[in-house]
C-alpha cells in the first residue's frame, strides 16, 4: 500500500467534487503542507480576495501491521477540508452549505482506488463548529479514511 496512491485516491475524489457540485465551480483549493499553501500540490496559491475557498490537509496518521508477517498493513488517516470565505453578508451561510455539500461527497463506507491500492471513508464525516480567524470564517470538514494492503 502506497501512501502516494491513498493521497491520490483523495484528491481525485476532491477534484470530482469540485468539477459537479455547484457551489464551487469557481472555489480554489489551497493545499496547506506544513502551514503553507501549495497548489494542487504544487505551486504558490493564495486564498481569493473575494469569495470562498476549501483549505486542504492530508494527514497520514498511524501505521500498524494487519497480520504477524508483516505483509499486510493498516494504514489510517485524516483529509481535513475546511471551507472558507471573508467575512461578509451572508458568508456564513455560504461557507456551511460549501462544508455539508464537501461532507456529502465522501459518505461512510466509499471506497476509492488508486493504483491497485483501496482507500475506505471509515467514519461518518464530521462537519465541525464555524470559527472566526483573521477575518475569515472557516468550517473544517474532517474525513477519516483507512487503507489496509
Amino acid at each position: 500500500m502506497s501512501i502516494v496512491n491513498i493521497r491520490r485516491a483523495l484528491e481525485s475524489r476532491l477534484a470530482a467534487f469540485i468539477v459537479s457540485a455547484p457551489l464551487t465551480a469557481a472555489a480554489p483549493i489551497l493545499w496547506l503542507v506544513s502551514g503553507q499553501a501549495t497548489g494542487n500540490p504544487e505551486g504558490d496559491v493564495t486564498e481569493p480576495a473575494s469569495g470562498y475557498w476549501l483549505e486542504v490537509r492530508f494527514i497520514a496518521e498511524t501505521t500498524g501491521r494487519v497480520d504477524y508477517a508483516g505483509s499486510k498493513k493498516d494504514r489510517a488517516g485524516t483529509l481535513q477540508m475546511t471551507a472558507a470565505e471573508r467575512k461578509g453578508e451572508g458568508a456564513s451561510l455560504r461557507v456551511m452549505q460549501l462544508a455539508e455539500q464537501v461532507s456529502a461527497h465522501f459518505p461512510k463506507g466509499f471506497q476509492l482506488f488508486e493504483g491497485g491500492d483501496a482507500v475506505k471513508i471509515d467514519r461518518d464525516t464530521e462537519v465541525t463548529s464555524e470559527f472566526f480567524d483573521n477575518g475569515r470564517i472557516q468550517r473544517p470538514v474532517i474525513v477519516r479514511w483507512r487503507s489496509i494492503g
